[in-house]
């Protein structure tokens, strides 16, 4: 049997079967699965990352020296 479509479902914007087919399986971590810590990873906060990927959206771009930082 193969999946509803999503306008079946009532889901705005439409959605790919690639979607449903993600979204029929958990994602949920297992128990005793790494974490950032166990991996040697330092958590950054993402108000320290966004900054440097969203300066280049600014008018004229990321090296405009006339536009705001």
């Amino acid at each position: 049997m193969s999946p509803l479509p999503p306008a079946a479902v009532g889901l705005t914007p439409p959605i790919t079967r690639d979607q449903v087919e993600l979204m029929s399986h958990d994602n949920v971590v297992r128990p005793g699965a790494n974490t950032l810590a166990t991996l040697g990873i330092a958590a950054t906060a993402p108000e320290a990352i966004l900054p440097t990927y969203l300066d280049r959206f600014r008018i004229g771009g990321r090296y405009n020296r006339h536009a705001p930082a």
